[in-house]
């Protein structure tokens, strides 16, 4: 990988918000994953990204497509987003 692409793409991770896991964001992980039927780790991701008022998450791992909590999910490597 070019030098100044690895280095753009690590400044381009200070732009991202980071979410320190708490015991709500986790009860509300727990929550979506019985009520969704998803993993417990796919939940806490969701309740960590409802916690800062995302509207999409990019995942390969749930639905495409799918909305839960009023997030859009979007898998990159789905033919329809390529």
């Amino acid at each position: 990988m070019d030098k100044l692409l690895a280095k753009t793409i690590m400044h381009n991770f200070t732009n991202m918000e980071t979410v320190q896991v708490n015991i709500d964001i986790i009860e509300q992980g727990i929550d979506i994953s019985i009520l969704s039927k998803i993993s417990f780790w796919d939940g806490l991701i969701i309740a960590s990204a409802e916690y800062v008022k995302c509207s999409v998450i990019i995942s390969e791992d749930l639905n495409d497509g799918q909305t839960i909590r009023g997030m859009k999910i979007m898998n990159p490597f789905s033919r329809e987003n390529l």
